[in-house]
């Protein structure tokens, strides 16, 4: 674990310090010292002094988070290029016209294809990104897919997507191309789908149902939105565990549950024989932005925004 000493925070507030206090500290003693009458002043010149003195220490003090806003802020103005012809770049071969844009370390970090490319296996238009790591080679991770493309056994649309890799930690992401069925999972095509298919399927991230389906003991209709965080088999055949999941049930239609209808966005968590249903304005924003549905349960024709049922199992 890294731990921050004493030293790192008066680095930092003098940087922070620096950046925001120096040009306005330097013009403040350049307007002063330019007054004849205060100029010959010498209580004036030692305030002048002073500010200059004050900067110059904090510059020096917080040189490092100086350098480093430094080279953020202005570093990739510098790190990029566009290719007047082909060329091998990291070992993509790339064609002429293609933008890139370069890391500190002078790898490529990302780019923009001027027209559709194959490259590693996909045919790509526009933006793309690339990942650095010390046990493969360079591999495009994200970016625009010019046609249908399948992606560790997933049909993807034409579009953005991104794969499983270092960086989007296992997860892919993309438009579905068709119906598919995930780990039982009957997804519709068109929609927006996060799985854990890498080596082999694990997780339904996020997905739409295509027809109904039983979860948690009750009947969650076509349309629903489903974002877990556990294993999709643990949620499809074992409802009756620890679970955490949200849902989204579309517009027009509502999930039953003991008599209980839930609407809208609806978190779940699931331990022992209680489960609970909740749902708030955030959880609302999150999944079900256009949902038009503000999420609540409906019991006894009163609504409620948090309520534990009991289940056996």
């Amino acid at each position: 674990m890294i731990k921050l000493t004493t030293l790192d925070f008066i680095r930092s507030f003098a940087g922070w310090a620096f950046l925001y206090l120096a040009i306005p500290a330097v013009l403040t003693a350049w307007a002063i010292s330019i007054v004849p009458a205060w100029r010959r002043r010498r209580r004036v010149r030692l305030f002048v002094y002073a500010i200059l003195g004050i900067i110059a220490f904090l510059g020096v003090t917080g040189a490092p988070m100086v350098l480093y806003e430094i080279d953020r802020t202005l570093g990739p103005l510098f790190r990029r290029t566009t290719l007047s012809e082909p060329r091998i770049v990291d070992g993509m071969a790339l064609p002429a016209g293609t933008r890139l844009q370069f890391n500190k370390y002078w790898q490529v970090e990302s780019g923009f294809f001027p027209n559709p490319t194959l490259i590693q296996g996909l045919l790509l238009k526009g933006r793309f990104e690339v990942e650095h790591n010390a046990f493969a080679k360079p591999r495009i991770w994200a970016g625009v897919l010019a046609r249908e493309t399948e992606i560790e056994g997933v049909p993807c649309a034409g579009g953005e997507f991104e794969r499983p890799d270092w960086v989007s930690p296992m997860i892919l992401k993309c438009r579905l191309a068709k119906d598919f069925d995930f780990l039982g999972y009957p997804l519709t095509s068109g929609s927006l789908i996060e799985l854990y298919p890498a080596y082999g399927p694990k997780r339904l991230e996020r997905g739409t149902l295509r027809t109904p389906v039983i979860l948690f003991d009750a009947e969650w209709p076509a349309g629903t939105v489903i974002t877990s965080e556990n294993d999709a088999a643990t949620l499809l055949h074992a409802p009756i565990t620890d679970y955490l999941a949200r849902l989204c049930v579309p517009q027009g239609s509502a999930m039953v549950l003991n008599g209980v209808e839930a609407h809208g966005a609806v978190y779940i968590a699931t331990g022992g024989i209680l489960t609970s249903f909740w749902s708030d304005p955030a959880v609302i924003a999150e999944q079900c932005p256009n949902s038009g549905v503000a999420g609540y349960m409906l019991q006894s024709g009163k609504r409620q925004t948090h309520l534990e049922l009991q289940i056996s199992r």
